[in-house]
């Protein structure tokens, strides 16, 4: 078990002891961590990163970790995972979180053990004993895969949390002689403000059985949460009640007088407490949530056996991570190895599982539905369509893969709008962001082969979801070519990015031969050259009539305004489905790249972003913090300059990811921001997810191993590989020397061996020729 950076400092020693030749005869090098063993749950967890450091089963229903805080929403940004490094205090323990959001909602069922007087508010972090938040002795806690521990200093309780995949399970370790009670508090959650909650209850059932529901709206309007509890030991007592003050109608008094005499208790400021006198021995509770119904949440209940069983629940989740890390063998520097193994955990948290154990998955039409697969959903699609998606598909089954295709198209049959999903969770919409990135995620996934998925009905899901002219200017779009700033905001961006959906769209028609929509679509695709200004080239944002807007000012960012998230240096590069046509158009190579090195080299003296949250990881005006600059260092290739990726991907890598709990530049964003670097450290990037192909950049790791769902094996490894030889000198695919700067999904498939040869100086004739650079649509024989 580590606590934060131990493993980092345990790897360190071990590479110190090798490189001296400290290890006697007698005594044999330890060996660096297992892949599991490296995994620091602790990396995010403060600055911007926003991770959780709690227990969760790869893509798991149940993310139970602790609260250190529920601010109000709009204070909350810093709480989005509702965890902070460096909070001293514990409000209790959750069972939903989301893994480095930006926006952010959940914190279900939010349960704290207490050994004293019940407290029944959270009370002030600077006052002690205020209220049930409780301190925390920091060097007490431990965080793996699937399992967390703190010891809590006000109560004296010791708390372990491990989960399944629907199950979360409590360990609480009472002081003797203390009576040992669990409140829980169904008020409070992730993004909190008065009246969030528009109905909930609390039912205690007579085998002892603690269900409940409630209605939010928050970030998804509407979300039903419903959960059952048991507890190892009988109740002695319990306490019910409804602390909603000044309701104007309440109806007529229910059965029972007082807080200990009455099964249920409904409102909307609902807490309960439950009493277990003193017992000798830990205090066992487990918990399921449901989106359907409390049948539901029991049944998931009973679906990873309906014992008590903390270490069996632990094992199975920690050899289900052995095996989802196992993908991937990486040898690297060790903090490049924890932090990639960090990177591929937190890439595995999510879409999560939404259906429950029985089938049944309630849709963005609220009603309640029944599959045959397994439901997901948590789709962060503006974020993760760019990396981690396709990176689900090297180091994930067909059968995951197929059930989140599957999860999009379903969730688009009883959609009240027909589209498929564009930010959701908990089977809800939210609304968030822009495109419709479900298509590209579909599109990638099923052109490179995953199986069970339906062609024709992906193919139909996304025509509806980018012919639905309501929807962010599309109409405009469909009659114009791109959409207009006077009408919709956001404009240059939305236009870009719906270009590029419209050719993934194409590519899907295409191998369907559906001429008609491959001919429409790919038409479409070429709408990015509508919002492309020759003058000063930059994206920019048109007006009806046909002009540009003005003022211009390509470093301003303003949510609603031209761009998302973002500004003219960012989506200016966005045209992935054509770099080749977006270089011509800045004048040519030599222009290109004077453009790439003039947004990373940027005096931004002067600008103040602060208003911007998510605008983190500045070099220059290019923006690692967030998705729209993720391809861009990559761009270099497509103007014959791979050696510049080279660099700038060294720049990157040493400046916007650490080994530690602030170690992220920005947001997480669901795994984003770890798929990125899981690519970039094995050498290659998806730049054009549906294209079938990956950009060659650099290798960070001395050598690595994909174990591919396939059984085969592909093999990354290097020569020369150091801080100084930052520059490729040559490439080789299974011994034959390697020309191009481009590998085919297909060949990774196949298995074999990438090796790069690295030196201190550029190499300025390896990949430079127009033959040898990756697709375009302007250069499709690529």
């Amino acid at each position: 078990m580590r606590r934060i950076g131990h493993h980092t400092i345990l790897a360190a020693v071990f590479a110190t002891l090798a490189l001296s030749g400290c290890a006697t005869a007698q005594e044999a090098p330890t060996a660096p961590p297992t892949a599991y063993e490296a995994v620091d749950p602790f990396i995010g967890t403060a600055g911007k990163g926003h991770t959780f450091p709690g227990a969760v089963a790869p893509f798991g229903m149940v993310q139970l970790s602790p609260d250190t805080d529920f601010r109000p929403f709009r204070q909350a940004y810093d709480w989005a995972a509702g965890y902070r490094y460096d909070d001293p205090t514990i409000l209790g323990f959750s069972h939903t979180h989301f893994s480095g959001t930006g926006h952010s909602d959940l914190g279900d069922v939010l349960l704290t053990p207490i050994s004293g007087e019940v407290r029944w508010d959270a009370g002030d972090p600077a006052q002690p004993g205020s209220g049930y938040r409780s301190r925390y002795n920091k060097a007490s806690e431990v965080a793996d895969p699937g399992y967390y521990a703190v010891s809590l200093t006000d109560s004296g309780v010791r708390a372990e949390l491990t989960a399944g995949v629907r199950v979360g399970l409590h360990r609480y370790s009472f002081p003797r002689a203390q009576p040992a009670r669990i409140l829980l508090d169904f008020r409070p959650s992730i993004y909190d403000y008065p009246g969030k909650v528009l109905w909930s209850r609390i039912r205690v059932r007579p085998d002892g059985t603690v269900t409940g529901f409630r209605e939010t709206r928050g970030w998804a309007p509407g979300r039903q949460l419903y959960f059952a509890m048991r507890f190892s030991r009988p109740m002695v007592g319990y306490q019910l009640q409804n602390r909603e003050e000044n309701i104007p109608y309440n109806g007529f008094r229910q059965p029972g007088r007082a807080m200990d005499d009455r099964a249920q208790v409904q409102g909307r400021a609902l807490e309960a407490a439950f009493d277990f006198g003193s017992i000798a021995g830990p205090l066992l509770v487990k918990v399921a949530v449901s989106s359907v119904d409390e049948d539901g949440a029991i049944r998931n209940l009973d679906s990873e056996g309906g014992d008590f069983d903390f270490n069996g629940v632990r094992a199975r989740t920690r050899t289900a991570w052995e095996e989802a890390l196992g993908a991937v063998d990486i040898e690297a520097a060790p903090e490049m190895r924890a932090g990639l193994y960090t990177a591929l955990y937190h890439s595995l948290i999510a879409p999560s599982v939404h259906g429950d154990a029985d089938g049944r998955w309630r849709g963005p039409d609220n009603a309640v539905h029944q599959s045959d697969f397994t439901v997901h959903s948590t789709f962060s699609l503006w974020d993760t369509f760019r990396a981690q998606h396709p990176l689900l598909t090297l180091v994930q089954p067909d059968t995951r893969n197929a059930a989140m295709i599957n999860s999009l198209i379903a969730a688009q049959k009883v959609s009240p709008y027909g589209i498929l999903p564009v930010w959701s969770f908990a089977g809800q919409e939210t609304w968030t962001m822009i495109g419709y990135h479900a298509v590209p995620v579909i599109a990638d996934a099923y052109l490179k082969g995953v199986e069970d998925v339906d062609g024709e009905a992906a193919l139909d899901a996304m025509v509806a979801s980018a012919s639905y002219r309501p929807y962010g200017g599309l109409g405009d779009y469909m009659d114009l070519g791109y959409v207009p700033i006077d009408r919709e905001p956001e404009a240059a961006s939305k236009t870009v990015e719906y270009a590029y959906d419209d050719w993934t769209i194409a590519r899907m028609a295409e191998r369907l031969d559906r001429t008609d929509v491959q001919r429409t679509f790919d038409r479409r695709a070429g709408f990015w050259r509508n919002t492309f200004d020759t003058e000063t080239g930059f994206v920019r944002a048109r007006l009806a009539d046909g002009s540009f807007r003005t003022p211009f000012d390509p470093t301003a960012i303003n949510y609603g305004s031209d761009y998302t998230e973002g500004n003219a240096w960012q989506y200016s590069w966005f045209v992935p489905q054509d770099m080749a046509g977006l270089v011509t158009a800045l004048g040519g190579d030599q222009a290109a790249i004077t453009r790439l090195d003039a947004m990373f080299d940027h005096d931004n003296t002067g600008l103040d972003y602060s208003h911007a949250e998510d605008i983190a990881g500045l070099i220059g005006q290019y923006i690692h913090g967030n998705e729209p600059s993720h391809h861009s260092a990559y761009a270099y290739v497509f103007a014959g300059a791979p050696w510049r990726t080279q660099a700038r991907l060294k720049q990157i890598m040493d400046s916007q990811y650490h080994s530690r709990p602030d170690g992220l530049a920005g947001n997480d964003d669901v795994g984003q921001m770890s798929a990125w670097l899981m690519f970039t450290a094995l050498g290659f990037y998806p730049v054009t997810p549906a294209s079938g192909q990956y950009v060659i950049g650099r290798p960070f790791v001395s050598r690595a191993a994909l174990n591919l769902p396939n059984g085969r094996r592909f093999v990354i490894s290097t020569e020369g590989l150091s801080d100084e030889n930052l520059y490729v000198q040559s490439v080789s695919l299974n011994g034959r020397p390697l020309d191009r700067t481009w590998i085919g999904h297909d060949e990774i498939q196949a298995g074999g061996e990438l090796h790069f040869v690295m030196g201190t100086e550029p190499n300025l004739t390896w990949g430079t020729t127009e033959a040898e650079r990756p697709y375009s649509m302007s250069a499709p024989g690529r």
